[in-house]
């Protein structure tokens, strides 16, 4: 075989971090994690850039990263001295059989003189067909190059079409449901220009937008639905004079074979208090019933769009050579095609770091949009990712197994999902399927397993208010609109569940009057008081700031309750004031 150095090729360093013997994953030895040690000098790295000019990819990289990355303390200091580079981890996973194998390697550099170290951070994909996913178990497909390619629609369409068919936890019922208005998206040609239209006869399928408004500024399109502007809206919207968002939004609908877009800003009339009450009334239904949710998940902005691929450019190509064991002896050289990205956090699916540490995140609307949404496709940072009741995927093939939003730790985790499994045990991520958490769910509201399932669900509630109470409103005023649907969910789930509906006061629950009293500030430095008027000053919703259950840890919620038979409070045990002294 030739020596002669190939395009792409690893340096006999670099080759112990990504041949077969060192990213075995499960069986990896971490000896050989450590045979990567390379000793350099700071600041000009003469060891690295001599890889760097034999056309090392990974050298190339990991020198540019260490010269651009600050130290953990900010500061880009350094200093002229002997550094170390460490090969660290590998990250693997074997959440399932199929899904073990390698997706991250990290790489410490020590600063010898003046002690400081940070940990650079890749992740890892094979290229599509590459043999990389079985030989070096690296199972993450690459990323679409443009989320508007034939192949990515084609993935979306593909999960819409599973979803839709299989998982029983995805269907809703009242399917007649049809907003109020919607953007007629036009013709999947692009020859009509989307319009606004007033819905009438049949529902249809429709599409909603998920995103950020953003601040009204220099270069942020404000396309809103007023009495000025509705008339002309109704004829046609020039696509071209839409926010970015709303173009995208527009693509992908079109794309995925559908004609309706719902639009807050665009289908709500934003200048009539009266159209804002009508319209927010069915805010659970529009985004619970809408055929899928696209959620602007990258853009901070109404103009920041998301069908672009910000980190497109970090993917360096590099081909790995076969270990010994799997050569053939033949002359042709054997490479895998894999990718590395570098990183600037250690998040082994990205859900985490795109997802829920987003600015879609931070914001109080989407909270509920998030919740409500019956398939949700994320178009973050680092890739494309699917949500559903059944659970979270990637565009990369990593099936996430968590349930989002905390109700992992309400219901229990999610162990048993398998690539097609459609069982009925696997426990849904949607509020309204939680209602019968066992065959024969009593309807007694006093009965002892209904009170338990109840308590459930309002353990769900406070988890929702604990993460809710620390998102940002640009209005103060939309501090219990934003949760209202949330709110007519569990109201609806806890009258399957009990049998009778509870009363839900200003954010206040009333059969958990006690504990949902028992709020506090998660920061008593930082929460103010609204100035105008919300709610009353004993709830949460009064407030701006974190807050978090006090009450937490309680064994249930029947410490102080509401008695719906006698209309008075009474304790754990028993209510004294009614004759019957039954539970409540």
């Amino acid at each position: 075989m030739t020596n002669t150095p190939r395009t792409g090729a690893l340096c006999r360093w670099c080759q112990l971090l990504f041949t077969h013997a060192s990213c075995n994953a499960l069986d990896v030895d971490q000896n050989d994690i450590h045979k990567y040690v390379r000793a350099d000098t700071l600041p000009d790295l003469p060891t690295l850039e001599k890889e760097v000019s034999n056309g090392c990819p990974f050298c190339t990289e990991l020198k540019k990263r260490i010269i651009e990355r600050p130290w953990p303390d900010g500061t880009r200091d350094l200093t002229i001295g002997p550094a170390t580079l460490i090969h660290e981890s590998l990250w693997e996973s074997d959440l399932t059989p199929e899904q073990d194998g390698v997706w991250m390697i990290d790489v410490a550099v020590h600063n010898q003189e003046n002690a400081k170290s940070a940990t650079l951070h890749f992740d890892l994909f094979s290229a599509l067909g590459s043999q990389a996913r079985d030989q070096l178990r690296m199972r993450r497909r690459r990323p679409f190059d443009y989320r508007c390619s034939p192949e990515c629609i084609e993935q979306l369409t593909q999960w819409i079409s599973k979803c839709s068919s299989l998982h029983w936890q995805c269907v809703s019922g009242d399917s007649d449901f049809w907003p109020t208005r919607v953007v007629d998206v036009g013709s999947a040609d692009g020859s009509l220009d989307p319009k606004l239209i007033v819905t009438s006869g049949p529902a249809s399928k429709y599409v909603a937008l998920s995103h950020c408004w953003g601040q009204p500024g220099p270069g942020v399109r404000s396309l809103r639905t007023v009495a000025s502007t509705v008339d002309a809206y109704m004829l046609g919207i020039p696509l071209h004079t839409m926010p970015l968002n709303y173009q995208h939004a527009v693509f992908i609908t079109r794309a995925l074979g559908l004609r309706y877009l719902w639009i807050d800003s665009l289908c709500i009339h934003q200048d009539s208090a009266v159209d804002w009450a009508a319209q927010g009334a069915q805010m659970d239904k529009i985004y619970k019933y809408a055929w899928v949710t696209l959620a602007a998940t990258s853009a901070s902005d109404s103009e920041g769009g998301f069908l672009d691929y910000p980190l497109k450019d970090r993917m360096i190509p590099i081909q790995v050579p076969a270990s010994p064991a799997e050569s053939t002896g033949s002359e042709v050289e054997i490479d895998y095609q894999i990718f590395a990205r570098y990183m600037d956090n250690a998040d082994s699916s990205r859900l985490e770091a795109d997802v829920d540490g987003s600015v879609w995140n931070s914001r109080g609307w989407t909270l509920q949009e998030r919740h409500l949404a019956r398939r949700l496709i994320h178009f973050s940072a680092s890739q494309v990712f699917w949500e559903c009741r059944r659970g979270i995927e990637s565009e990369c093939g990593q099936r996430i197994l968590q349930l989002p939003l905390s109700m992992t730790e309400t219901y229990g985790p999610n162990d048993s999902l398998t690539e097609d499994s459609d069982s009925s045990d696997i426990p849904s991520t949607n509020l309204s399927n939680q209602a019968s958490f066992s065959d024969n769910a009593p309807a007694s509201p006093t009965d002892t397993n209904t009170i338990a399932e109840r308590n459930k669900l309002y353990t769900w509630w406070f988890q929702v208010l604990a993460d809710y109470s620390r998102r940002a409103l640009t209005y103060p005023s939309d501090k219990l609109p934003a949760i209202s649907g949330l709110a007519k969910e569990l109201d609806s789930t806890l009258t399957d569940v009990v049998g009778s509906k509870d009363q839900y006061l200003a954010g206040i629950w009333v059969r958990a009057l006690g504990h949902c009293l028992l709020w506090k500030p998660e920061d008593p430095d930082t929460i103010t008081r609204c100035e105008a008027y919300r709610a009353p000053s004993w709830s949460w919703a009064r407030w701006n700031g974190a807050t978090m259950p006090a009450a937490r840890g309680l064994p249930d919620f029947q410490q102080s309750v509401w008695c719906g038979q006698g209309g008075h409070f009474a304790s754990k045990g028993g209510c004294c004031a009614c004759e019957t002294g039954r539970d409540i």
